[in-house]
C-alpha cells in the first residue's frame, strides 16, 4: 500500500493469459524500481471465492507498504479466464490498467499441457495432448480470449487495456 494514503489503490492488475509469458512479465516488472509488486505472483483474490470474501483488507495484505512513488500491482493470469474477475477488480479499482499477453491458443494449450505433465497437474491423467483437448473443456475454454477480454472491455475504458502478443515478447523482449 501506498504510504501516507488511506484509500488503497492499486495502479495495474496483469490478467493473463496463462503460458503467455506472464511469469517473465511479472520478473521484469518486480525489477523495476519504480514499480512495486506483490511479493509473488498469483495473488488470486479476485478469482478465489473465499479470499475474495476475506475483503479488500485481507487483499492489502498482499503489498506491505511502498512509497507514494512507487507504481503498485500484481499479476495473476487466472484473473482472464475467470469472468467474475473482470466485475469484482472493477468493483473495488475502476480506474485501474490492466495487461493482457496472449499467445496462440494451441501453443498455449500444448504449453499447458507440457506444464502440467512436468509437475503432474491435473493434466497428468491424459496420455497425450488430443486426449486432453479432446476431454478436458477448460483446455480449449482458456484459448477463447475474445470471450474472456469482452468481460473487461464491458466495464474499462479500451485506454486502460494494455494488450500485446507473445511472439512479440519471443521475437523481441527489448522492444516489448
Amino acid at each position: 500500500m501506498k504510504k501516507g494514503n488511506k484509500n488503497f489503490k492499486i495502479d495495474f492488475v496483469g490478467i493473463g493469459a496463462m503460458k503467455s509469458a506472464t511469469n517473465w512479465i511479472f520478473s521484469y516488472l518486480q525489477k523495476h524500481p519504480e514499480i512495486a509488486n506483490t511479493s509473488k505472483k498469483e495473488v488470486h483474490f479476485f478469482d478465489i471465492d473465499h479470499n475474495y470474501r476475506k475483503g479488500i483488507e485481507y487483499y492489502k495484505k498482499s503489498f506491505g507498504e511502498f512509497g507514494s512513488q512507487k507504481i503498485v500491482g500484481e499479476y495473476t493470469p487466472r484473473y482472464m479466464y475467470k469472468t467474475k474477475c473482470a466485475k469484482r477488480i472493477y468493483k473495488h479499482f475502476p480506474d485501474v490498467k490492466l495487461i493482457a499477453n496472449l499467445r496462440n491458443p494451441i501453443q498455449r494449450a500444448y504449453s499447458h499441457f507440457k506444464y502440467s505433465w512436468s509437475t503432474r497437474g491435473r493434466l497428468y491423467i491424459f496420455d497425450s495432448f488430443s486426449e486432453a483437448i479432446k476431454n478436458d473443456e477448460e483446455m480449449v475454454k482458456r484459448g477463447l480470449y475474445y470471450k474472456q477480454l469482452k468481460e473487461y472491455y464491458n466495464r474499462f475504458p479500451p485506454e486502460n487495456i494494455y494488450v500485446d502478443l507473445f511472439n512479440n515478447l519471443k521475437n523481441d523482449s527489448k522492444k516489448f
